[in-house]
């Protein structure tokens, strides 16, 4: 896991959880490669930036609505 996790308690568990939500969602079809170029669902992609941005609030509102991902 990278050290720069934000420092909210908690996080670690949450980012290695919605990392493995990323993972599942990639593995059911949620990225599109065309050629040399891929595309990622929206649901992805709100994960993908709150996950960027330490957004502790989204995070954890995404991983409750993407709970078939788990």
């Amino acid at each position: 896991m990278s050290s720069n996790l934000p420092n909210w308690p908690g996080a670690s568990e949450v980012y290695s959880r919605a990392y493995k939500v990323l993972e599942n969602m990639a593995g059911r079809g949620h990225v599109t490669v065309l050629g040399m170029r891929s595309h990622v669902s929206d649901d992805m992609s709100k994960l993908i930036f709150a996950l960027n941005r330490g957004d502790e609030e989204v995070i954890k509102g995404l991983l409750l609505q993407t709970h078939i991902y788990n």
